[in-house]
């Protein structure tokens, strides 16, 4: 949100406000729904590790993204990759 907010000179807060306005739901929320899209497309390909969809969809902590992949696809990454991989 940060980044995003100095790009168009806002304050974050005030971004927030607004995007929260436009949209009817956070920032946070939405950027997490983007990012588990992009791990569901990369999760279907085979051989690629959960560690490197974590990575390459913005997530640091593994752990933390399988809670939020879970929460929002409910299931774990692990699971859903080999649902789609077979």
């Amino acid at each position: 949100m940060q980044s995003v907010a100095e790009q168009f000179h806002l304050n974050k807060s005030y971004l927030s406000q607004l995007f929260k306005q436009q949209t009817s739901e956070n920032f946070n929320t939405y950027l997490a729904q983007i990012r588990i899209t992009k791990a569901k497309e990369l999760l279907r390909q085979p051989g690629l590790n959960i560690n490197k969809v974590c990575e390459a969809t913005g997530f640091t902590n593994p752990s933390y993204f399988g809670q939020v992949f879970k929460k929002i696809v409910g299931m774990k990454p692990s699971e859903y990759s080999k649902l789609y991989t077979k």
